[in-house]
C-alpha cells in the first residue's frame, strides 16, 4: 500500500473523529449551561416563594433595606412552617410588637443588635427575632453573612397566645450564645467583664478600683442594663464582683 492510498483511507477516519469531537463538546457546553440555568432557576425560584412579610418594621428607627426586611421576612416564614400544619401564608400576616423593639449600636465596631417580637394574631403565634447586621446597610454584604435567629418567647408574661406550643430548632442556649458573642464589645467606665473560663453563664465584674457593696451593685446593674438592651433577659447570667483584694492574694 503505497502513500496515497494509506492517507485515503486514514482521511475519512479523521474526519468521523472530529465529527464525534465537536457533537461530544457540544453535548458538554448544552449540559454545563443547563445545569447552571437549573442552579439560577432554583435560586430564583426560592426568592419568588411566597412569604410572611414582617409589617412594621418601617414604624421604628430600623435603619434596614427592603432586601434584609424580606430575608427577615423568609427566614421568620421557615420557622413558622416548622410549627404550623397546612400553612395558609394569605392568613399569616406578621405584625411587629412596638414596645418590644431594641436597638443597639456598637458604633466603633460598626454593626447593630436588633431584637423584636413578631406577632401573628390570625395564627395566634409570637415569635422573638434577633438580628445582627452592619450599621451602614450600603455596603456590599450579603444577608447570610450576618446572625440572625428566630425563635419562640422565653417569658410567659410576654406571650399574647398561651396555647401555642412552640417549638425551635435552636439550641436551648442560644440567647446566651447570642448575647456573649456581644459581651466583649460592651463598654464601662469604671469596670470590665469577662465571662468566666469555667462557668459561661456567670459574668465576672473587674472594677478599677475596689468599692462598697453599694458601688458593686451599681455595677450589676449597668451590666443588667445592657444585657437588656440587646432584648435579652439578665437573669439568664450569674453575675460576680472580682475581689482586687483576693487577686494579690493569689498572685504572690
Amino acid at each position: 500500500m503505497d502513500a496515497d492510498q494509506y492517507y485515503a483511507k486514514r482521511i475519512p477516519t479523521i474526519i468521523i473523529m472530529a465529527i464525534l469531537f465537536q457533537i461530544i463538546f457540544v453535548i458538554v457546553v448544552i449540559f454545563l449551561i443547563h445545569n447552571t440555568l437549573s442552579k439560577e432557576s432554583k435560586i430564583e425560584n426560592r426568592n419568588q416563594e411566597p412569604y410572611i412579610f414582617i409589617n412594621g418594621l418601617s414604624d421604628n428607627p430600623v435603619n434596614l433595606p427592603n432586601s434584609h426586611i424580606i430575608d427577615l421576612s423568609r427566614s421568620l416564614t421557615d420557622t413558622v412552617k416548622y410549627n404550623t400544619q397546612n400553612l395558609d401564608l394569605s392568613k399569616a400576616g406578621a405584625i411587629i410588637r412596638k414596645d418590644s423593639v431594641t436597638i443597639k449600636e456598637f458604633s466603633r465596631q460598626g454593626f447593630t443588635a436588633l431584637s423584636f417580637i413578631v406577632d401573628l394574631p390570625n395564627l395566634e403565634q409570637s415569635y422573638q427575632i434577633y438580628y445582627k447586621y452592619p450599621t451602614d446597610t450600603s455596603l456590599d454584604t450579603s444577608f447570610n453573612e450576618f446572625p440572625r435567629a428566630v425563635l419562640c418567647l422565653d417569658d410567659s408574661s410576654q406571650n399574647y397566645f398561651p396555647d401555642f406550643k412552640c417549638r425551635s430548632e435552636q439550641p436551648t442556649n442560644i440567647r446566651q450564645r447570642i448575647a456573649t458573642d456581644y459581651m466583649h464589645y460592651l463598654e464601662f467606665n469604671t469596670f470590665t467583664i469577662n465571662m468566666d473560663p469555667d462557668d459561661r453563664t456567670k459574668i465576672d465584674i473587674n472594677p478599677i478600683v475596689n468599692g462598697s457593696s453599694i458601688i458593686d451593685e451599681s455595677y450589676i446593674q449597668q451590666v443588667k442594663d445592657a444585657i437588656s438592651e440587646l432584648g435579652i433577659s439578665p437573669d439568664l447570667f450569674k453575675y460576680h464582683i472580682v475581689n482586687h483584694q483576693d487577686l494579690d492574694y493569689v498572685i504572690r
